[in-house]
């Protein structure tokens, strides 16, 4: 029961859909330069220079000039409040067009600014009369201030064209995004024609774009489709594992799993406390997921490989799984290198075999030329070869302080101190198993030695794994006799007695140990 399915929803009914739409506003900062230096400069507020344009709506917003009606709708980006509003799960932060007054929207900065248009229009063409019906929000809204500045007589009845031919049509241009497109250009009077790009001294009319607010459109579903637009994609429960008459200790009653998923489910309250948060929050997710449909790769293939890793390498000491360890060790051992018994993976495999050098063999008792080919050159690589069960030292007498430092892969397992190899040795193995790991069956299997878990009734049970040393000489010749010195490490164990085996017959070292 504890469980979510995570579906995809594969068709936005439209019933659904819901497009809204946000507006950021846009500056025009050399229009704002223009009309601050021609109208907002006095003792407190000194000219700019046109260096200062890229800032002038920074600059103006924090020194409080977008109280001015103009300036504020010529830097309108940096002078209207920012808004934020989520929809689903993106944040979108975006200007509100404008003011309404009535029904009419009188400051919009994507379209008409007509209120700061009017303000304009004031300061440039003063009335005659002032303005009455109220100030501030109370007033009227002048709707058709931008189109009434498009073309309009001056005091001597000369038509001004205030979008396109006037001192101020940067500003127009600015403040009547609407209208002043879409105002035919006046006729020019007929001359010499004004250079254009092509011109050498270049063109004569400055004809960049005004920037044109910027605005997102983002769907977003009113309400919840119904599952037949839903595709289940995933779960957190693993195939097979969920099962409608499971009976759940989540709830309270003899509710079962299919009455939770239900169509009408109960509500959350109906689950015992402990884990009403868990499924509020949907903290079992923990970032597993299950595909709800088994999925079919078109390039998967079925066919038999060669089970083969990357070896071990030269004079390193290797951690191994017990399969990787037994691939080893046949490599060591009975490896196609070697030209005995074509790589037999075990020798019970290959019974006629009389070659083959078995994992519980002792290499000196193989014929000389057996023990040239194991040791020979492209196939003797010195390495220690570690698992849980068994450690096999592989150690060339020169380099031989590589591996001086013995283990198996287990917590408090015996450690194997080499101090002195003995004068003339040429190449040393060493090999370690527990003697107590499966009853005594590890081994039996590994070094062919069957003993009991201890010596006798009077002693404990062995204390330190059974440590096989062979020692070779010049051209590969058995070394039986001579010094061979190392230490042992037995944790919690005192008054260590020092046993020595051959075949069958075994005899305590006598001495210190």
């Amino acid at each position: 029961c504890n469980g979510w399915h995570v579906q995809v929803l594969r068709q936005v009914p439209a019933e659904t859909q819901l497009e809204l739409t946000f507006d950021n506003c846009t500056d025009f900062p050399s229009a704002a330069l223009l009309y601050y230096n021609e109208h907002m400069v006095n003792a407190e507020n000194p000219a700019l220079d046109v260096q200062d344009e890229e800032y002038i709506c920074s600059w103006g917003t924090n020194e409080g000039k977008c109280e001015d009606e103009v300036f504020a709708g010529l830097c309108a980006h940096k002078c209207f409040p920012v808004h934020f509003e989520r929809v689903g799960l993106t944040d979108i932060y975006f200007h509100q067009r404008g003011l309404l007054t009535g029904e009419t929207l009188c400051t919009d900065c994507t379209r008409d600014n007509n209120q700061a248009a009017a303000a304009l229009t004031d300061v440039l063409f003063p009335p005659d009369v002032p303005p009455t019906g109220g100030t501030g929000d109370t007033a009227p809204c002048p709707d058709t201030a931008c189109a009434d500045a498009a073309v309009r007589e001056d005091a001597d009845g000369n038509l001004l064209h205030l979008c396109w031919t006037h001192q101020y049509a940067p500003v127009y241009q600015a403040l009547c995004k609407h209208t002043c497109p879409n105002t035919p250009r006046p006729t020019p009077e007929p001359g010499a024609p004004a250079p254009d790009e092509a011109d050498v001294l270049g063109a004569s009319d400055h004809r960049r774009l005004h920037e044109t607010p910027s605005s997102v459109t983002l769907p977003y579903l009113l309400g919840a489709a119904t599952d037949d637009y839903w595709d289940l994609v995933a779960r957190t429960f693993t195939n097979g594992s969920h099962s409608p008459d499971f009976q759940s200790d989540l709830v309270d009653d003899n509710t079962t799993c299919l009455d939770i998923f239900a169509a009408e489910p109960r509500p959350v309250t109906h689950l015992l406390p402990e884990y009403r948060n868990a499924y509020s929050i949907l903290a079992s997710l923990e970032h597993r997921f299950y595909r709800w449909n088994m999925h079919l790769d078109t390039n998967a293939h079925l066919m038999p490989v060669c089970r083969q890793h990357q070896t071990c390498p030269d004079l390193t000491t290797c951690v191994m799984s017990e399969a990787r360890f037994t691939d080893e060790i046949a490599m060591w051992r009975r490896g196609p290198a070697l030209g005995l018994c074509d790589g037999c993976m075990d020798c019970d495999s290959c019974p006629d075999c009389g070659d083959c050098i078995a994992d519980s063999a002792f290499i000196d008792e193989k014929d000389h030329p057996i023990r040239n080919a194991l040791f020979g050159p492209g196939h003797f690589v010195p390495k220690v070869l570690v698992s849980v069960d068994r450690t096999e030292a592989i150690i060339e007498g020169q380099r031989w302080r590589f591996g001086d430092d013995l283990f198996r892969n287990s917590p408090t397992t015996t450690r194997v101190k080499l101090v002195d190899i003995g004068m003339g040795t040429e190449k040393l193995v060493i090999s370690m198993v527990d003697p107590l790991a499966d009853s005594g069956k590890v081994l039996l299997d590994q070094f062919a030695v069957n003993i009991s878990d201890r010596i006798s009734p009077h002693w404990q049970e062995w204390k330190t794994d059974v440590i096989r040393i062979e020692r070779f000489g010049d051209d590969n010749a058995i070394m039986s006799h001579g010094r061979f010195e190392f230490l042992i490490s037995a944790p919690g164990v005192e008054n260590l007695v020092l046993y020595r085996m051959r075949g069958d017959d075994m005899d305590m070292v006598v001495g210190d140990v």
